[in-house]
C-alpha cells in the first residue's frame, strides 16, 4: 500500500494544521530498516517526504485521514490516530506509527452506547 493521505491536528496552536503523508506497507514498516517487527495489525505506518514538515513530539492523537469519492460526494475517512514516532518535526528516517482505527470500531461503538 502506498496511499497519499493527509495528517491534521492542532499542535501547540489554535490553528488547525495539516500535511501530506504516504501510508506504507506494514511489511516494509516492520523491516529492519524501520521498526524491526514492532508493528502489529492494529497499527498503520505513514511517512512524510524528506524535508517536509510532519508529526512533532507532542502531536499524539493527530488524525490520519483520506479523502475519497467524486466531486459531489467527497468525504474524509479517519484511518489512524498518531501514536508514536522518532523525535523532531522534519521528515524522519522511520515512519510515524498510527493506531489503525478500523481495528477498534466495534469497541468504540460499544463504549459510546454504554455511556449515552
Amino acid at each position: 500500500m502506498s496511499t497519499i493521505q493527509c495528517i491534521a491536528g492542532w499542535g501547540d496552536s489554535y490553528v488547525l494544521r495539516q500535511a501530506i503523508t504516504t501510508v506504507i506497507a506494514t511489511e516494509r514498516c516492520n523491516g529492519t530498516r524501520f521498526w524491526a517487527g514492532n508493528i502489529t495489525d492494529a497499527m498503520v505506518c505513514a511517512a512524510q517526504r524528506r524535508g517536509k514538515v510532519g508529526i512533532c513530539d507532542g502531536d499524539a492523537g493527530w488524525s490520519l485521514v483520506c479523502r475519497s469519492g467524486n466531486r459531489k460526494r467527497r468525504r474524509w475517512t479517519l484511518h489512524g490516530l498518531m501514536s508514536w514516532s522518532d523525535t523532531g518535526c522534519k521528515a524522519r528516517p522511520r515512519p510515524t506509527v498510527y493506531t489503525r482505527v478500523r481495528t477498534f470500531v466495534s469497541w468504540i461503538r460499544k463504549t459510546m452506547r454504554a455511556h449515552h
